[in-house]
């Protein structure tokens, strides 16, 4: 479970980021001379609500199940642990709650594999490609999903004299293919964040150049460009940042496959180096907007 909310929780920032910097590049419009442009206003809309965004922001509202899911995860496991931890012969009283808890925790992981399924499908949208995918595919998330439905179908089958033994048995089923789960899901999770975040590089590198342009622009009208080309100094400072974090965080991707030792710990350095990414990006759009605000000062002292 922790895995689940630190991705959602990492997914939704990563998200957030992108969504309010395509707005942000989108209102930046304006003709060569300052003013308002409305045709071009409408066009960078529209650039920006990308078929890869559009597919981003249906994900994000995909996964907002999960917020409702955990609550009554806690509880459906609260019930579960009451027959783990009773003994042999009270273990008949709590049964079904254990059932119907092991088959909530079957389906969550169907719902997950789904998700991440999805993740793929908005991977290959993305025009921002990644050097690594994990031997990661649709076919082998679906055999894992016929898997887990197998083990759904055998618990929703236990005739009404069930016995304990059976629930536990099938327990240890979940709990053996839950390793393939789990690892199948963070996969995903780290291809599709991964992927997100060399889109807001890519994307903020364009409006740094766009910046860049304009204060040249003003530069050569005589205005006093000072602020803006040290602001512009910051921005590349945090660009730098986040492209050398991004490719810390590839490399290690890289160099992980099945047969890696230590697997986990590895994606987790990966995913700090992806934190580290996401920061600079999140300061290099503070950056970015400081220089917007402070061109259109520029131009309205004219």
């Amino acid at each position: 479970m922790k895995i689940f909310k630190k991705s959602l929780s990492l997914a939704l920032a990563v998200v957030m980021l992108f969504s309010s910097l395509s707005l942000t590049f989108a209102q930046n419009a304006t003709g060569t001379g300052g003013s308002i442009n409305k045709p071009r206003i409408e066009k960078q809309k529209n650039q920006a609500v990308s078929k890869y965004q559009l597919a981003v922001w249906e994900y994000f509202k995909a996964t907002r199940f999960m917020k409702d899911f955990i609550v009554g995860y806690r509880t459906a496991k609260t019930k579960f642990m009451r027959f783990v931890n009773a003994a042999p012969e009270a273990q008949e009283e709590y049964k079904v709650e254990a059932k119907d808890f092991l088959i909530l925790h079957v389906d969550h992981g169907i719902k997950r594999l789904k998700t991440t399924k999805k993740e793929l499908e908005i991977i290959e949208l993305s025009e921002v490609p990644i050097d690594f995918d994990f031997g990661l595919s649709k076919e082998k998330i679906d055999g894992e999903i016929e898997i887990l439905e197998g083990i759904k179908t055998e618990l929703e089958n236990l005739g009404e004299d069930f016995t304990p033994d059976q629930v536990i048995e099938i327990a240890e089923k979940i709990k053996d293919e839950w390793k393939n789960v789990k690892g199948i899901i963070y996969e995903g999770f780290t291809l599709f964040v991964t992927t997100s975040i060399a889109n807001i590089e890519y994307a903020t590198g364009e409006r740094r150049d766009h910046a860049a342009e304009r204060i040249e622009q003003e530069k050569n009208e005589g205005k006093d460009v000072s602020y803006a080309e040290e602001l512009l100094g910051d921005l590349d400072e945090k660009l730098d940042e986040a492209s050398t974090s991004l490719e810390n965080a590839i490399d290690i991707f890289l160099n992980i496959d099945d047969d890696t030792e230590g697997k986990l710990e590895e994606l987790k350095k990966g995913h700090a180096e992806l934190k580290t990414t996401h920061a600079a990006l999140k300061q290099a759009r503070k950056i970015y907007r400081n220089i917007r605000v402070e061109l259109l000062g520029l131009y309205s002292a004219e």
